[in-house]
């Protein structure tokens, strides 16, 4: 690992959460420039970066020289956004922020269904239908083979019989539903 990535490293660990990223960014520019000026004067690049960290003082020494100026307000208003917003600021207004999406949709959502709600039929409003198709059923087959049956004799007010007898074990099937 080379001095300057070191120095940025310890930099990095030196500085709050919420500002770390474009500090460090800032610093690796004006590192790279400094270095690249060493360089146009025939420094080889190991000594030049050890002569910028020399020129730059140790990394908690400038960390807390930009918080100052953070704070002071010497890196504008964006820097002091950025120290104010450490990561338990926000990591709160991001729980907020999606609580509060969330509670938009559902609201949306609540209040743009346009379709009722469907019934709910109970099982007792169910078993009624099945019973009374059931009770027409038998009332059909039975009239059927009474009108088959008229006039015939013996026979056929057996087979009536025999046919509502039919229909009576369909209308208890449909009942128990099978």
């Amino acid at each position: 690992m080379s001095d300057s990535e070191a120095y940025l490293r310890e930099l990095r660990r030196a500085l709050p959460v919420g500002c770390r990223r474009r500090l460090v960014a800032e610093v690796r520019e004006h590192f790279a420039s400094a270095v690249a000026a060493e360089a146009k004067r025939g420094v080889p690049r190991a000594e030049a970066e050890r002569l910028t960290v020399g020129r730059l003082g140790p990394a908690h020494v400038l960390a807390d020289q930009l918080l100052d100026d953070l704070r002071s307000g010497a890196l504008g208003h964006v820097g002091r956004l950025a120290v104010a917003l450490t990561m338990t600021r926000l990591v709160a207004l991001a729980t907020v922020s999606a609580i509060a999406v969330v509670l938009g949709v559902v609201l949306v959502a609540t209040r743009w269904s346009s379709a009722p709600p469907a019934p709910q039929r109970s099982a007792v409003s169910q078993e009624t239908a099945a019973q009374t198709r059931a009770a027409a059923a038998a009332r059909l087959a039975a009239d059927a083979a009474a009108a088959t049956g008229r006039g015939k004799g013996m026979a056929a007010e057996a087979r009536a019989a025999k046919a509502r007898a039919a229909a009576a074990e369909a209308a208890l099937r449909v009942t128990r539903g099978g």
